[in-house]
C-alpha cells in the first residue's frame, strides 16, 4: 500500500514536470529537473520515515491532540484514522505543497525569462536621441536673422523716411518761398497792373490833351490863316496915290512891312515851337507806351512762367505726398507682417516648448517604467536565489533520515513590517546603495541517525539557516548561508 501511494503521489505531479517541451530553454529545465530528484529524494523519505507509527506521532501531534480534545470534547464523532490513511494523506499535502513551490519556480523563471529577453531587446534597442534643441536653436537663429534684417530694413527705412521727410520739408520751405514770392509777385503785379492801368489812363489823358491840342492847333491855325488871309488882303489893297501937297504925310510901310514879317516870323515860330512840342509829345508818348507794353509783356512772362513752376512744384509735391503715402503703407504693411512674424515665431516656439516638455515627461515615464521593471527583475532574481539557496540546502542535507517539519508561520507583526522593509529595500536601491537581502529563515531538518535519541528528546531544537544575498544593479554580488539554532 505504501509503495501504490507513493507511485500514486508520483502521478500526481503534473505532466509539464514530467516532458520536456520543444524549444524550451535546457537549462531552466535542468535545474527544473534537480527540482523533481530532490523532491522525488524527499517524498520517498518521508515515505520511509512514516512507515515507523513513532515518526508518525512524532511529527504531527498537534492533529493527534486535536483529534483527542475534539473526541473528548465532543463525543466519539469519527474513528482514529488509520495509519495507512493518515499516511496518504500528509503524502497527498506535502506533495501539493512541493508541487506548489515548483510551479511558482517555474512561473517564476517564466517570468524571469520574458524579462530578461525584454531586457536584452530593450538593451539592444538603439536609443534615438532627439534634435530637438537643434531645431530649436535652428528655429530661433533664424527668427533671430528675420529679426535683425527686419530690424535693418526698419533702420533703412527709417532713414529714407527721414531723408524723404527732409526732402518733403525742402520741398515745403521751397514751396512756401515761391508761394511767398508769387504772392510778392501778385502783389508787385497788381502794383504794376495799377500802375499801368494808371499809366493808360494817363496815356488816354495825354491822348485827349494831344487831340484837344490837335484841335486847338487846328483852330490857331485857322485862326492865324485867316489873320494872315486878312492880313493878305489888307496887303493886297490897291493904294490910292494921293497928288502930293505941300503937306507931310505919314510913311507906314515900312512899318507894315516890318509888322507883317514880325508876325510871320511870330507864327512861323510858333508852328515849329508847336509841330516840335507836339512831336516830342508824342514821340514819349508811344516811347512810354512801348515802355509800358514792354513791362506788361515782362510781367506777363513772368506770370507764366510762374504759374508754371508752381503747377510743377504742385506736381511734385503731390508726387512726394504720394510717395510718401506709399512708404507709410509699406512701412505698416512690413510692421503688420513683422508683427505676425514674431507672433508666429513666438506660437512655434511655445509649440515645441510644449513637445520638448511632453518628450520629456514620455522620457520620464519610460524611466519610471523601466526602473520598475529593474525593480521588479531585482526582486525576481533575489527570490529565484533565495529558492536556489533552498534547494542548494536540500540537496546538501541528507535524505534517509531527514526530520521534515512544517514550514514555521510568521507572526503578523512581522508580516505587517513586510512591506515597510520592501519600502525601505527600494528607498536604499533608489540612492544608488546595492541592496542586501535576507531570505526568511526556513527550518532545517534535524539529522539524527539514532532513533533512540528521538524517543528521549520529545522536542527536538530544529535548526534554522539564514541564506543572505547582495544584488547591486541587478546582478549577484556574493551569497552567504548560516545555520542557526
Amino acid at each position: 500500500m505504501g509503495a501504490e501511494s507513493y507511485s500514486s503521489s508520483l502521478h500526481a505531479y503534473p505532466p509539464t514536470l514530467r516532458t520536456l517541451p520543444r524549444g524550451s530553454n535546457p537549462h531552466s529545465w535542468t535545474n527544473r529537473f534537480r527540482a523533481e530528484i530532490q523532491v522525488f529524494h524527499v517524498d520517498f523519505s518521508v515515505h520511509l520515515l512514516s512507515q515507523s507509527p513513532r515518526f508518525s506521532t512524532m511529527s504531527n501531534p498537534k492533529a493527534d491532540t486535536s483529534m483527542s480534545l475534539d473526541s473528548s470534547r465532543k463525543g466519539p464523532k469519527m474513528s482514529e484514522p488509520t495509519g495507512k490513511l493518515g499516511e496518504k494523506t500528509r503524502m497527498v499535502g506535502l506533495n501539493d505543497k512541493f508541487v506548489q513551490l515548483i510551479d511558482k519556480v517555474k512561473e517564476l523563471e517564466d517570468e524571469k525569462m520574458k524579462l530578461e529577453k525584454k531586457l536584452e531587446i530593450l538593451k539592444g534597442q538603439e536609443d534615438y536621441s532627439g534634435n530637438v534643441d537643434a531645431i530649436v536653436r535652428q528655429a530661433e537663429n533664424n527668427l533671430q536673422d528675420k529679426i535683425d534684417n527686419l530690424k535693418n530694413d526698419k533702420e533703412k527705412l527709417q532713414e529714407e523716411l527721414e531723408d524723404i521727410t527732409k526732402d518733403v520739408a525742402d520741398a515745403k520751405k521751397i514751396y512756401e518761398d515761391e508761394l511767398r514770392k508769387r504772392t510778392e509777385l501778385e502783389t508787385e503785379f497788381i502794383v504794376s497792373k495799377k500802375k499801368v492801368d494808371e499809366g493808360h489812363l494817363h496815356l488816354v489823358n495825354k491822348v485827349l490833351d494831344l487831340e484837344d491840342l490837335n484841335r486847338k492847333l487846328e483852330f490857331l491855325r485857322d485862326g492865324f490863316d485867316e489873320e494872315i488871309k486878312e492880313l493878305q488882303s489888307m496887303i493886297k489893297n490897291e493904294t490910292v496915290i494921293l497928288p502930293t501937297s505941300a503937306k507931310r504925310f505919314l510913311d507906314m510901310d515900312d512899318y507894315i512891312k516890318n509888322t507883317e514879317a514880325q508876325y510871320a516870323a511870330y507864327a512861323a515860330r510858333a508852328r515849329d515851337e508847336a509841330e516840335q512840342w507836339n512831336q516830342r509829345k508824342i514821340e514819349s508818348l508811344v516811347q512810354s507806351t512801348e515802355q509800358k507794353e514792354q513791362e506788361v509783356r515782362d510781367q506777363k512772362r513772368d506770370i507764366s512762367d510762374l504759374l508754371r513752376k508752381i503747377q510743377r512744384l504742385t506736381a511734385e509735391l503731390n508726387t512726394l505726398k504720394r510717395k510718401e503715402e506709399s512708404l507709410n503703407h509699406e512701412i505698416d504693411a512690413a510692421r503688420a507682417d513683422g508683427d505676425g512674424n514674431m507672433e508666429t515665431a513666438r506660437e512655434n516656439i511655445r509649440k515645441l516648448e510644449e513637445a520638448l516638455k511632453a518628450n520629456k515627461q514620455e522620457l520620464a515615464n519610460m524611466i519610471r517604467e523601466y526602473q520598475n521593471v529593474l525593480n521588479h527583475k531585482l526582486a525576481l532574481d533575489i527570490e529565484i536565489a533565495t529558492y536556489r539557496k533552498l534547494l542548494e540546502g536540500e540537496e546538501q542535507s541528507p535524505y534517509l533520515h531527514a526530520d521534515v517539519h512544517p514550514p514555521e508561520r510568521k507572526h503578523p507583526q512581522e508580516e505587517t513590517h513586510l512591506p515597510e522593509r520592501s519600502h525601505l529595500r527600494d528607498q536604499r536601491h533608489r540612492r544608488g546603495k546595492p541592496p542586501t537581502v535576507e531570505s526568511s529563515i526556513v527550518p532545517k531538518p534535524d539529522l539524527n541517525p539514532n532513533p533512540a535519541s528521538t524517543q528521549e528528546s520529545p522536542t527536538p531544537s530544529p535548526k534554522r539557516v539564514v541564506i543572505r544575498v547582495e544584488v547591486k544593479y541587478g546582478k549577484l554580488i556574493s551569497e552567504s548561508t548560516q545555520y542557526t539554532d
